[in-house]
């Protein structure tokens, strides 16, 4: 089992980085209204939440900040 780390704020980049090195995958399902608490294409939103733990291999649902 792994532990789901916290994606919200992080680039897409380093969501890539930081899923890969967990034997995890991604989807990036939707992109949001604008947020401005958060960077510009970063994670606003994560499925399952962080502290879960799931299986290796398992796909993380992403919904990022649009770009403006």
């Amino acid at each position: 089992m792994v532990l789901v780390p916290d994606l919200k704020k992080m680039s897409l980049a380093d969501t890539e980085t930081t899923l890969t090195n967990l034997s995890l995958n991604f989807v990036v399902i939707d992109s949001a209204s604008f947020n401005p608490e958060y960077p510009p294409k970063s994670v606003i939103d994560q499925d399952p939440e962080a502290g879960d733990f799931v299986k290796d291999g398992r796909k993380i649902y992403l919904t990022l900040n649009p770009s403006s």
